[in-house]
Order: structure tokens, then C-alpha cells, then sequence
């Protein structure tokens, strides 16, 4: 065996996917392009005129697809994302992943780390797994084989980086955890002893950031008078604070965050009935960690429905859950290293 084996972790999401960049043992490196896979486009006009996208072209079943940060464009003005539950075993979600392989430059991967929404998780994890493993066209005529595949829980991966940021990895093992992940479809939580999930009290909802968007949109679209849809705008908008417009017009988004906030009571709420269902289990929970793409928008709500405890919300909350599975990987791996090595040398001893 291998005296170093290469790990590498991918989180597709519905709203964007999470690629290592760059693994480590303390910080790795993270990268995110939008979770959207059109057809593939002409990039040679764009090309002529000196603005090449920022995109890869790979192959799914005999179909080219175009993924990356600029994937929008190869669309003109409408794209759309595969909501579907389904959606981990589609053609898209495999576009994704060659996407993300692509962009890692290596041609094998001993161990590569996945994760899915509680939501999906029990029924979709083995026959992920052995869509994964195998060799993959990747973009320009490269592959890349992969020996085996791990898929957890999202929010497992969040748990991990909050351990490792926190200096706490040690003392979390022997604790109660909330991770909350606010994602762009589903709002996951896993309650977890240590790391080890309690599947009655951990669950997913459909209320995303998707759904948050769409409220603001269907609000700024009472203001135009006229259908709007871009919802990625308004994303960016939200997330930094910037002036928001559109036709020109300038638009407060603030009185339409307070109708969207209904989405955020109604899945906090669904989570309190599922964490304190038989007990009030919410007593005994000793951190609260949110972490997802949504936590911002989220993580009031979420104070307020657990006003006793302190929340941690993960810096860089997007990148919580790619980074532990990238850790979570990396130490699998390693103990895997070490029982075979140390099953050799005792093998030898006896010869």
C-alpha cells in the first residue's frame, strides 16, 4: 500500500458545489462554482472576443455538459437547477463531480468524501457510492480513477471543522451536538453523540435558501410590476448588504426579508418538534453549530427558538461541511494505513 493516499472531497449541493482544493491536515482549501450543468456551449465566440468562460466541458453518458463558474452564461438568461430528490444520481450531479475532479488535477483518488441531505441520505448513499467508484472522463480528454468513496451526512462535515477551528475535536466526542446545515434546498440537523448520529432526532425539511429567494423575488416582482427571476442577484445582494436594482429601479429589499423570514419559524420549528420529541431533549444539547450557504439568513431564528444556548456559526459556513469530510477522510484513510501496516508487520513477525 501506499505510503500517502490521495483524499479528496466533493459537497454537491443544490445551490453550489464544494470542491478541496487544496487538502491539509489543519486548514484545506476550499472552492465553490454554482450547482447548475447546462448543455455545453459554443465557447469559441466568447473565446474570439478575449473572454474566455470560466468553465471545463465533461461527459456524462455521451452528453457534454458545461460546469464551473460561469456555467450560467452558456445558457443566455435562463438556467435552472435540478431540485429533484433524485438529483445525486443524475447525469447533472456526475457533471458536477468530473467538474470538481477536473479542477483538482490528479489522475487517482484512493478515498473520495461526498455527502448528501439527511433528507436523501439513507436511501441514496449505497447507490452513490457505486456511482462514484470507477474511472471518469474528466475535461480535455483526462480521467481519473477513483478506488473508493465515502458518503456521510452533511452535516457531519460541519461538525468536524467546528472540532478541528475550535480546538474542541477532543471534547466534542464526548458531548451532545446540534448541527444545523441551511442549505439551498433542504434545512438539515443531526443530533449527535460524539459523532455518532441520533437518526430519531436528526431530519431535513424543504425550506432553503431557494424558497427565501423566491419569496424576496415573488416581492420584487409586486414592485416591477412584472415577473422577476433572477434569483442569484438577489442572493448576492442579500448576502453582502449592497444596493439592490432592477429595470433600473432601485428596490429595499428589507420589508420583503421579513415575509421570507416565515420560511426560516417554519423549518426552526419543524427541527424543535424533532429534537424534543419524547423529551425535551433541547436541555441536554450542549453546542449549536449552523453552518450552510444560509446560515445568515437563518441563524436568527435559530437563536431565538434556543435562547439558553450560545450558537457558533461557522465562519465561511458555505465551505463547513466539504472541508470536515476532506478532514474526516484525510484521518480514515490514515488509520486504514496504519492497520494494514501494522497487520504486515505482525504477519511478518509470525512468518
Amino acid at each position: 500500500m501506499k505510503s500517502e493516499l490521495v483524499v479528496r472531497a466533493v459537497d454537491v449541493g443544490y445551490g453550489y458545489t464544494k470542491w478541496i482544493q487544496q487538502p491539509s491536515t489543519t486548514d484545506p482549501v476550499a472552492r465553490a462554482f454554482p450547482s447548475i450543468a447546462p448543455l455545453a456551449g459554443d465557447r469559441a465566440i466568447g473565446e474570439a472576443l478575449g473572454h474566455r468562460r470560466d468553465t471545463v466541458e465533461v461527459n456524462v453518458n455521451g452528453v457534454a455538459y458545461e460546469v464551473g463558474n460561469d456555467a450560467r452564461l452558456a445558457q443566455g438568461s435562463y438556467y435552472g437547477r435540478n431540485m429533484d430528490d433524485n438529483f445525486c444520481l443524475s447525469a447533472e450531479y456526475m457533471a458536477l463531480v468530473r467538474g470538481a475532479m477536473t479542477m483538482m488535477r490528479v489522475e487517482h483518488i484512493d478515498l473520495l468524501v461526498v455527502g448528501l441531505p439527511l433528507s436523501t441520505f439513507s436511501t441514496k448513499k449505497k447507490a452513490l457510492r457505486e456511482a462514484l467508484i470507477g474511472e471518469h472522463d474528466l475535461a480535455e480528454g483526462k480521467k481519473v480513477i477513483v478506488e473508493d468513496v465515502l458518503v456521510l451526512a452533511q452535516p457531519h462535515g460541519a461538525l468536524a471543522t467546528h472540532g478541528l477551528e475550535s480546538g474542541k475535536f477532543r471534547e466534542l466526542q464526548s458531548q451532545r451536538n446540534l448541527i444545523v446545515d441551511a442549505g439551498s434546498r433542504t434545512f438539515d440537523w443531526l443530533v449527535s453523540e460524539g459523532f455518532k448520529m441520533m437518526e430519531q432526532k436528526s431530519d431535513a425539511v424543504n425550506r432553503g435558501m431557494i424558497d427565501v429567494l423566491e419569496a424576496v423575488a415573488a416581492g420584487v416582482s409586486q414592485v416591477l410590476d412584472t415577473r422577476y427571476s433572477d434569483l442569484e442577484r438577489i442572493d448576492k445582494a442579500l448576502r453582502s448588504g449592497a444596493n439592490f436594482t432592477a429595470m433600473g429601479q432601485k428596490i429595499d429589499l428589507e420589508p420583503l426579508k421579513a415575509g421570507a423570514r416565515r420560511i426560516a419559524v417554519d423549518a426552526v420549528a419543524a427541527m424543535r418538534r424533532k429534537v424534543d420529541a419524547q423529551d425535551d431533549s433541547a436541555a441536554f444539547i450542549d453546542n449549536i453549530v449552523v453552518s450552510g450557504g444560509g446560515a445568515f439568513f437563518f441563524k436568527d431564528v435559530i437563536r431565538e427558538s434556543f435562547p439558553k444556548h450560545q450558537l457558533k456559526v461557522m465562519p465561511h459556513s458555505m465551505m463547513a461541511n466539504v472541508r470536515g469530510f476532506q478532514l474526516l477522510g484525510t484521518d480514515m484513510a490514515e488509520s486504514k494505513r496504519r492497520a494494514i501496516g501494522a497487520q504486515a508487520a505482525s504477519s511478518g513477525m509470525a512468518a
